[in-house]
């Protein structure tokens, strides 16, 4: 499998001498076209394949796919008094990447099991699953309009990490507690989305993730109506009234 897969242009990337003459895979299964990318991205020879051990490898190739570490700033952001314990608790598992994906049970790219439950192509990894996939672009394109029609704000251009760590630009500090909570609430119910899949193996659909997002956040509205202190009615109050009609995804 190996050898028809990428023994072709495997010999050709390190110069090997070709000691075969079987019939090789034009296009390499997905899994050994990501290995040759990694070995292009690093340009490694095979001596240094041969002279590194497995431990330094392994470092070099998850060297550059690994998230910043969480700052103090993160971490307030992830207790922030607007979240739930559910909320903060998911947003932990997340930061510190413990949540149970596939990847983490698994060896991605080389077991079928590990792809995303939503694009079924490629490997479920939190980056993917939360943000890169392109069925869940949708997603956060409504957040983004969430966002800039929280008080007529500028738009907010969104990447993992400003997600994940809640990187808010300074224009939009006023409304921080607002898009910590849209951040963690649309991440959770992306997550939830994906357990669905997996356990109940539903379709996966944009729309449902937004119609969540609603639904959470009016009854997070009702609720606040009903404390003591009613601390936090006027947030919510906010992004009700800022949430565009649902899309069709």
């Amino acid at each position: 499998m190996v050898e028809f897969n990428i023994g072709h242009q495997l010999s050709n990337l390190l110069d090997l001498p070709q000691k075969n003459y079987l019939p090789h895979s034009a296009r390499p299964n997905l899994h050994y076209a990501h290995a040759l990318a990694l070995i292009k991205k690093f340009k490694l020879s095979s001596e240094h394949l041969y002279k590194l051990s497995v431990n330094q490898l392994y470092q070099l190739l998850v060297s550059a796919s690994r998230p910043h570490p969480p700052t103090e700033r993160t971490w307030r952001a992830v207790h922030n008094p607007v979240l739930t314990n559910t909320l903060r608790t998911f947003n932990y598992r997340a930061i510190r990447e413990i949540l149970p994906i596939s990847t983490k049970l698994r060896t991605a790219y080389l077991d079928p099991g590990t792809v995303c439950r939503f694009c079924r192509a490629l490997p479920e990894k939190l980056q993917h699953i939360f943000y890169q996939c392109h069925r869940i672009k949708p997603v956060w394109t409504y957040i983004e309009s969430v966002i800039s029609h929280l008080k007529d704000n500028p738009p907010m251009d969104l990447n993992y990490y400003a997600i994940t760590h809640f990187i808010i630009p300074p224009q939009l500090k006023h409304i921080s507690n607002h898009i910590t909570y849209l951040f963690s609430i649309t991440r959770y119910k992306i997550w939830m989305h994906r357990n669905d899949i997996d356990t109940n193996h539903t379709e996966f659909s944009a729309t449902k993730i937004i119609q969540a997002i609603i639904r959470s956040t009016h009854r997070r509205l009702h609720m606040e109506k009903h404390t003591t202190q009613k601390k936090h009615v006027q947030l919510f109050e906010d992004l009700t009234l800022a949430m565009p009609k649902t899309p069709t995804a």
